[in-house]
Parts: structure tokens; sequence; C-alpha cells
């Protein structure tokens, strides 16, 4: 964050720190648990077939998105946003991956929650925790930064005009 509020100012930081991408930012981190908890890397067959899903679904994402976006070269598309480009293959492997743990490993499994740590909802717990950490740090540094950014005002006035 304070690498964006320098390069970027305040409305970087407003972007990287507002509810959707933090919200994205949290679900990827609730996977990481889960994936690193359930160990996702023995599963072979799971990353591959995650992996292309990923590719179809994300270059059709992109596709759409470029299509919409008004840019005359991909290379601006791809520029003027590449988080976004990479989140369109991102979010699609995090989904088929999760899925193919949850379905491979039903035992450990309550619909999509795990359930298979010393005590119920260990996993589950551990990763709700580390998300909630990560929002409050988020939104603790949004409210420490934005107000000593010198062009923050009109960022703040929009966001609370809008509300």
């Amino acid at each position: 964050v304070l690498y964006w509020a320098m390069v970027g100012g305040t409305e970087v930081v407003a972007r990287q720190t507002s509810l959707p991408i933090v919200s994205l930012w949290g679900l990827f981190i609730y996977w990481c648990v889960v994936m690193g908890t359930h160990q996702l890397w023995d599963e072979a067959t799971a990353i591959g077939k995650s992996c292309g899903v990923a590719a179809i679904v994300g270059l059709a994402l992109n596709v759409n998105s470029y299509a919409s976006s008004g840019h005359e070269t991909i290379s601006q598309y791809v520029r003027s946003g590449p988080f976004g480009v990479m989140r369109f293959f991102i979010i699609p492997f995090c989904v088929a991956s999760y899925s193919a743990v949850a379905n491979t490993k039903k035992d450990q499994f309550t619909y999509l929650f795990p359930n298979d740590g010393p005590q119920p909802l260990t996993y589950t717990g551990v990763a709700l925790l580390t998300v909630a950490a990560f929002t409050i740090m988020c939104v603790a540094l949004r409210c420490i930064i934005m107000p000593q950014l010198p062009e923050h005002e009109h960022i703040i006035n929009a966001e609370t005009s809008s509300a």
C-alpha cells in the first residue's frame, strides 16, 4: 500500500484497498490456507486440469473484457490493468483446483468447508482468522495513509457522497 501511495497516489490506494479488491485477496488467502493444508500439490492431475480450465475461461474472459474496453491494441489493454488480466486466469484456476480437492477428498470436507483439523472447523477457522486479520490491516492502512496524502480530499468526498 505504501508503494501504491508513492507511485500512484490516493487513487491507486483507494482502488487497491477497496472492498471488492480486499474481498478477492481474502478469498485467495482462504484458498491458499485450504490448499496448503490439504496438499493440492499431491493431486498432479487436478493441477493440470485446473490449468486447462484457467486457460480457456481466462482467455474467454479477457477477450470479452478487451472487446468492451475500447482499447485499440491488446498491449494497451494489458498495460491498463495487468492485475485484472491476471485475475481472469487466477480465479478460474482457484475455483477448479478447490473443487477438485473438495471432490477427491470428500471425507475431509463438509460441503465446501474443510473438517479434518484436530478440532472441528480448525482449518476453516484459521483461514477465516487470517482473512479477517488481512482485511483489518487493509482498512487500517487505508485510514492511516489516505488522510496523509495531499490529494486525498476528492477521493474521500466521492466515496462519502456515493454512499
